[in-house]
Parts: structure tokens; C-alpha cells; sequence
């Protein structure tokens, strides 16, 4: 397989998961879109580990000099924030250069990850930081289960934040007040059933905690899973990697090199001034991924919830990878 099919398919499904996830698709063509994406993502996963598998540390690389890469992170919404911090963390497990900027290309806001790094380390990083925003995506979006009866789906859906509004236009298409009334009393009965309190009333407040807890513990659980693989293993003589690789990203961000020690220590984001002097670690451009509850009780059922489900989710991501730099990258944490 080579470079650029990789690039397509990439490509085709940050393009779905985009339509996905877009305010104004539809609930029907937004469940097709992720489906879709399901299946390419399934094909490139194997792909691209075939690809890397049976290379050595020194043949791990796909070209013999760091490459450029573009990503596209996502477009500017309520989740962005924590897109941008799971990007940031998959970058630094796989071993790449990246910094990040706002894009108007397409008429939305867009948040752009460029950078460079070796081949394979870029087809890895973009494969792993995809499968989390699909894991991400799905349990906070779940598709309707035509095995399942109203009642059950409706509590699947109402228990991952969303709104009644919408859990009546993708069930019954049809937002009257008696569909409204129907999801409360659908999800309130399947509670009952389970044995448990409902952990989300009719306001849309219970469903923003919920989304912001999840958000929130999905993203920290995700980064603490891959400075766990990190640390689990061997460690390992990369030469002068580091450097050729540090060359290549100031080569192409000139204005990214160091021109002098900056006391207080590194920004979260690697050759961020701005960064290295905020007392948090970030500035406003690179934020950390910390929810924003607008006076929202993080301690609510839903918000608690929402937090469960969040890291549960998170630990779904496989982010082990196939050959390339063993004892580094991997693991099962």
C-alpha cells in the first residue's frame, strides 16, 4: 500500500466523521456517515500495520527524512478543545513534531495540526488519534439498535446526554410535545427497570454535564493510557532521531526555533513561547481540555456518569501498535 492510498482513505474518513459529527446532518445520514467510517477505518487499520509490521528501529521509517504532514483536528465546536489535547498526546507517544493553527479554507473554523515527522510515525499517529475520535464519537452519539425496543434505545441515547429534542427527531421524526413527553417517560421507565435513579432530567443542563464530564474524562484517560505505554517499556538508543527530526520541524517553522532558555519550564505545547510562559502550561491557543461547566455541579448524577462513561470508552481505544519502535509505543494500559 503505498503513501497516498493511505492519505485517501485517511482523508475519506476525517470527511465522514466531520458530516458525522456536523450540527445540521441529519440523524439518519449522520449514522451512515460514521458507519462508513467505520469500515474504511477497519481496512486502513490493517493496512498500515502490515505496513509497519517486521521493522526494526532503524527500518521502522517509511522515508529515510522527517515528512510534513497537515491534519485536520476538527472544526470549532463545543469538543474542540479536547480533540486539540488528544492530538497533542497522541503526538508526543508516537514521536512527532506538531503545532497547531486556526484554517477558513472550507468556510468553518478548523483546527490544523502541521508538523513533520518519519512516514510511518505520521500514518500511526493519524490512524490512533481517528480511532480515538471515533471511540470518542460513538459512545457519545449511539446509534439507534433496531434489536433493541423504544424503550431501550431511548435510554441509550437519553443516558448519553442528548437532548429529548433530538432523541424524538431520529426515533420517531417527530418533535411535537407528546414525543418530547414520550422519551421522559420511555427513559424514566427503562431507569426503573435497571434499578436506577435517572440521572437525567428534562433540562438540557443534565445533558451538557454529561457531555462535558465525558469529554473531559475520555480525553485525560486517553492520555494517561499512552503516558502509561510510554513508560511501561524498555528504554531504547534513538541516536540522533531526536535531532533530525527537531531540525526538519524548525526547518519548516522557522520562527518555532529556540532563540533562548525561557524560565518556568515546557509548555504543554513543544516550541509554544506562549506556552512556556502561561502559568497553566497553555495558552489560549493550545487549549489543555478542561471542561468549561458554565456553573454546571460536576458532582451531578449526570456529570458523574458522564465521567464513568467517559474513561470506559477511553479504554476501548487500542492503541498498541505493530512493529516500529518496540518498548516505546504499545501497550495495553
Amino acid at each position: 500500500m503505498t503513501s497516498t492510498a493511505t492519505d485517501s482513505m485517511m482523508s475519506k474518513v476525517r470527511a465522514l466523521l466531520d458530516l458525522a459529527e456536523h450540527e445540521n446532518t441529519p440523524p439518519a445520514e449522520a449514522e451512515l456517515a460514521r458507519s462508513r467510517a467505520e469500515t474504511i477505518m477497519a481496512k486502513y487499520r490493517i493496512e498500515v500495520e502490515d505496513l509497519l509490521a517486521g521493522k526494526t528501529l532503524t527500518e521502522g521509517v517509511l522515508a529515510p527524512t522527517p515528512v510534513p504532514f497537515d491534519i485536520n483536528i476538527g472544526r470549532s465546536g463545543p469538543f474542540i478543545q479536547y480533540y486539540s489535547y488528544m492530538w497533542g498526546q497522541v503526538a508526543s507517544h508516537v514521536g512527532v513534531r506538531t503545532k497547531g493553527r486556526w484554517s477558513y479554507a472550507s468556510g468553518e473554523a478548523n483546527w490544523v495540526a502541521e508538523g513533520v515527522g518519519f512516514e510511518a510515525d505520521v500514518q500511526y499517529a493519524e490512524m490512533l488519534f481517528t480511532a480515538a475520535r471515533m471511540a470518542f464519537s460513538e459512545r457519545l452519539e449511539p446509534k439507534v439498535d433496531p434489536a433493541l425496543s423504544d424503550q431501550e434505545n431511548v435510554y441509550r441515547l437519553r443516558s448519553a446526554g442528548i437532548e429529548r429534542i433530538r432523541i424524538a427527531d431520529i426515533m420517531w421524526e417527530n418533535t411535537d410535545k407528546v414525543f418530547l413527553s414520550r422519551v421522559g417517560r420511555l427513559y424514566k421507565a427503562e431507569c426503573a427497570n435497571r434499578g436506577e435513579e435517572p440521572a437525567l432530567s428534562g433540562r438540557g443542563v443534565t445533558g451538557a454535564a454529561y457531555r462535558e464530564a465525558y469529554a473531559e474524562s475520555f480525553s485525560f484517560e486517553l492520555g494517561r493510557r499512552l503516558r502509561a505505554a510510554r513508560t511501561g517499556g524498555s528504554e531504547l538508543n534513538l541516536g540522533n532521531r531526536e535531532q533530525v527530526l527537531n531540525e526538519a520541524f524548525y526547518n519548516r517553522f522557522p520562527d518555532m526555533r529556540p532563540k533562548a532558555e525561557v524560565e518556568g519550564g515546557e509548555g504543554i505545547y513543544q516550541g509554544c513561547d506562549k506556552c512556556r510562559k502561561a502559568k497553566g502550561g497553555a495558552c489560549r491557543e493550545h487549549p489543555r481540555g478542561r471542561a468549561h461547566t458554565g456553573g454546571r455541579d460536576p458532582y451531578s448524577p449526570a456529570a458523574l456518569r458522564g465521567r464513568a462513561n467517559g474513561g470506559a470508552a477511553a479504554r476501548t481505544v487500542d492503541i498498541a501498535r505493530s512493529g516500529g519502535r518496540t518498548g516505546s509505543i504499545g501497550g495495553t494500559n
